[in-house]
Formats: C-alpha cells, sequence, structure tokens
C-alpha cells in the first residue's frame, strides 16, 4: 500500500500545480493552483495601466519577417525497409503519424502532410539516404522528421496443462497456457532541411509487452488482425514518451518588441512576436536569449546565444502577440528590442515519475 504523503510533500505539489488524491487535499490543492496561477500572470491593460519605456535594439537586429513570428515548419516522412514493409507496419506508422502531428501541433509547429498517401513518392526521394537533402518535396520547410519501424515481432511459448492429480484423459481436455511476446523498436530522426545529410537528433523508441490465454494448440496461432492489434497497443503505450522531448526540441519561440513599465507598482511587462498560433499560452515560461554572430578565423559565422533571464507569458494574448512579466531586478543584461525569447517545457513533478518508466522505452541521441 502507498502511504499518503504528508504535509511537506503536499506542500511541493502545490506549489507545483499538481493535484495530490487524498481524502481532503483536492479541492484545496487544486484551488490553490489555480489562484496562484490567475493571479501571477494577469496584468490588466497594457496601453492604460502602463506607460512606455525605450527599448535599445540589438544588433543585428531580425527582419520583419521574423518579427512577425514565423512559424517553424516540419515535414514528416516515413521509411520502409525490406524486412519491414508497409504492408506489414503502415497501420502502425500511420498511428505514428498522428501522434507526431498532435504533439507537434500543441508545440506551435506547421507540419506539412507528406502522409500516408504519398510515401511511394517520398520513399524516391529519400533513395535509401537518411535524410532529406536535396529533395524539392521538401521546399518550404526548416525540419524533417523521419521515421522508421526497425522491429515489430510477436511470437509466443506454450505451457502444458499441469499435470498435477489429473490423468491422460483429464490431460487431453484441458488446455495448455500459450504466452504470447511482442517488440517494438523505431526511430525518427531530425535533419535541418536542406543543408543536412547528418540528423541533428535521433529518437529512439523500444517497448514490449506480453499476454496469456489458454489454447489446446502447441503452436500458439495468433490472428493477423489481433497481432496487429497488439503490437499497436505496445506501440502506443510508448508514444507519450515523445511528448516532451519532441516539445522541447521545437519550443515555440519570437522576439521583444516592446517595454513597459506598471504605472502603481515596479512592474514590467514586454510584448514579444510569439503568438497562439506559434505554441504560445498563458502561463507559459519563457527563456530571453542575447542572440549574436561573430565571424570564426575560417571565414564561417558563428552565432552566440546566451540567456540573460526568463519571463512567463501573461493573460493579454493575440494570434501574433503576447505580452509577458519579467522581474528585471533578475536579469544578468537588460533586454533589447530583438532579443530571442523561447517556450521552456520542464519536467513537473507529475511527469517525473511517467519519465522513469520513460527512461527504460525512449533514448535521445545528438542535440535536444
Amino acid at each position: 500500500m502507498i502511504a499518503a504523503p504528508d504535509a511537506a510533500l503536499l506542500r511541493l505539489y502545490s506549489t507545483a500545480g499538481v493535484t495530490v488524491k487524498t481524502k481532503h487535499s483536492i479541492a484545496v490543492v487544486a484551488i490553490t493552483a489555480l489562484l496562484a496561477s490567475c493571479s501571477s500572470t494577469r496584468i490588466g491593460n497594457p496601453r492604460r495601466d502602463y506607460e512606455a519605456v525605450e527599448l535599445n535594439r540589438v544588433y543585428p537586429h531580425p527582419s520583419e519577417s521574423e518579427l512577425r513570428g514565423q512559424k517553424t515548419e516540419v515535414v514528416l516522412a516515413n521509411r520502409y525497409t525490406g524486412d519491414l514493409p508497409e504492408a506489414e507496419v503502415g497501420r502502425a506508422m500511420a498511428t505514428l503519424q498522428r501522434k507526431l502531428e498532435r504533439i507537434l501541433g500543441e508545440a506551435g509547429v506547421g507540419v506539412i502532410d507528406r502522409g500516408i498517401h504519398d510515401l511511394a513518392v517520398v520513399r524516391e526521394e529519400l533513395e535509401a539516404a537518411e535524410g532529406a537533402r536535396g529533395s524539392n518535396e521538401f521546399t518550404g520547410a526548416d525540419w524533417a522528421l523521419v521515421s522508421r519501424m526497425t522491429r515489430f515481432r510477436q511470437w509466443a511459448d506454450y505451457a502444458p496443462p499441469r499435470r498435477l492429480f489429473k490423468n491422460e484423459e483429464q490431460l487431453e481436455q484441458e488446455p495448455g497456457t500459450c504466452e504470447h511476446y511482442g517488440e517494438i523498436e523505431l526511430e525518427i530522426k531530425v535533419f535541418a532541411v536542406p543543408t543536412d545529410d547528418v540528423a541533428h537528433t535521433t529518437f529512439t523508441l523500444r517497448n514490449s509487452g506480453d499476454f496469456d490465454e489458454k489454447n489446446r494448440d502447441a503452436s500458439c496461432p495468433i490472428s493477423q488482425t489481433r497481432e496487429e492489434v497488439f503490437l499497436e497497443e505496445i506501440l502506443e503505450e510508448a508514444l507519450p514518451c515523445l511528448d516532451l522531448p519532441l516539445k522541447k526540441r521545437f519550443p515555440p519561440r519570437g522576439y521583444v518588441e516592446e517595454h513597459r513599465v506598471s504605472m502603481t507598482e515596479d512592474a514590467h511587462i514586454f510584448r514579444t512576436s510569439l503568438g497562439k498560433r506559434n505554441g504560445a499560452r498563458r502561463d507559459l515560461e519563457l527563456d530571453i536569449f542575447r542572440v549574436q554572430y561573430m565571424t570564426a578565423r575560417d571565414g564561417r559565422r558563428l552565432r552566440d546565444a546566451r540567456r540573460i533571464g526568463g519571463g512567463r507569458i501573461s493573460d493579454e494574448i493575440g494570434d501574433d502577440y503576447s505580452w509577458i512579466t519579467v522581474d528585471v531586478d533578475a536579469l544578468e543584461q537588460p533586454i533589447l528590442s530583438g532579443d530571442l525569447v523561447r517556450g521552456v517545457y520542464e519536467n513537473s513533478i507529475a511527469t517525473r515519475f511517467e519519465l522513469r518508466r520513460c527512461g527504460e522505452i525512449l533514448t535521445l541521441q545528438g542535440q535536444e
């Protein structure tokens, strides 16, 4: 039996906005977290209650199109191998694609539909390479997510009925036990388009499952439909492990445009180009970066992004803008017009328990 959390643990959970299911605490913790959330990001009218503060500009300053919060575009493509052809794993890959579309959509990423009906074209374009380099079909995308199933199999072991206190006639009538096992493995590679032929990041999912059933047939037959459903259940159990890592890989981003200070208190707000259509939502935490460029000795242009502080999106948010609250005393440098803001997806207490399980399912190579 799991012991009830003590008072200290309840306080810890409530500050993280997590509802703890004990007899008396559910409503109190949920309401406390809700009120704290609402009060911390409600700012009033930015034009009426705040006065403008002149902002210096970062150099080089983002272009007008960048300031308008152009959405990151990702193309999804599937690869198949001779060992695991489309006929065998097509349904499972369609399930994967729907999940990827949902995760990326929640992060404000635009998904270019290269769905199940275009796979033959995509396969010709990829030409057995690992990336999407040089393909005109991917023009307009910033990234390509190329998925491939590397293991998708089911097998069974048969255990005869126990002989204890049974004669031969009884044994012939009693079924044995078929223990069915399944395992899946898939990889998702992230490529920059159209410049890269080496993956920036590779996500690998591995999961397995089993079930048993009574059967007199020692070969443990299973229908194709039941096998597919069984393996897809194993896949679907693993897919939530992609949620947080993918959102971290493609965080919503925008740029600082305006600074205002409250007329009645020491409160500072900044308007950014990050809006709802790019994945912004109220209470989302943001990192603020100063982006600078330099030229290396070999002539290469190097980009340096240094975090100078953080903020949180307020209740004033539209399709292509948001006002964020910032503790200016905690900044390493004053914020400039054109500084980059980027969403932060942190592991809440609620997800840490799930991530322990995901640690056995998901591995990641390359950049997060």
